[in-house]
């Protein structure tokens, strides 16, 4: 568990810089957290999915399999570029603001939960990551 709250962030970071999303990194780290339960369920421990990426019919995907609806991947770094390169595909912006992030996350059918509380769920842990780098 340790070692996926340090890999993530630099997996995120690399490969947010790749696709063009340098601003946006710690938000997505945050959407991370919020979607697994900081790491804890199934998708990140089983299916190497901690986006809740579902299978892609509109463009490739860089998947292994699928499971239970959900795309599996081979490693951590697969499924974090399969990210990106959604987000970019349908747009979403580089903002690098939560509120922002959200929102467009939402408007391009992300997620289908509360825009409210999925902002709600990912400040909280953008905030306690960014309270965790300032000790």
């Amino acid at each position: 568990m340790k070692n996926l709250r340090m890999l993530i962030p630099f997996y995120t970071w690399f490969l947010a810089r790749k696709n063009g999303y340098s601003k946006s990194w710690k938000v997505a780290v945050a959407c991370f957290q919020f979607e697994t339960g900081n790491y804890t369920n199934r998708g990140a421990k089983e299916l190497h999915n901690i986006c809740g990426m579902r299978p892609a019919n509109v463009r490739p995907q860089n998947r292994v399999g699928v499971s239970d609806g959900y795309a599996v991947f081979a490693n951590y770094y697969d499924c974090i570029e399969d990210y990106f390169l959604r987000q970019k595909n349908f747009g979403v912006s580089d903002s690098g603001d939560v509120k922002t992030w959200v929102h467009e996350l939402k408007a391009s059918k992300y997620f289908e939960a509360n825009e409210n509380e999925y902002f709600k769920g990912v400040t909280y842990y953008y905030n306690l990551d960014s309270r965790d780098s300032e000790r």
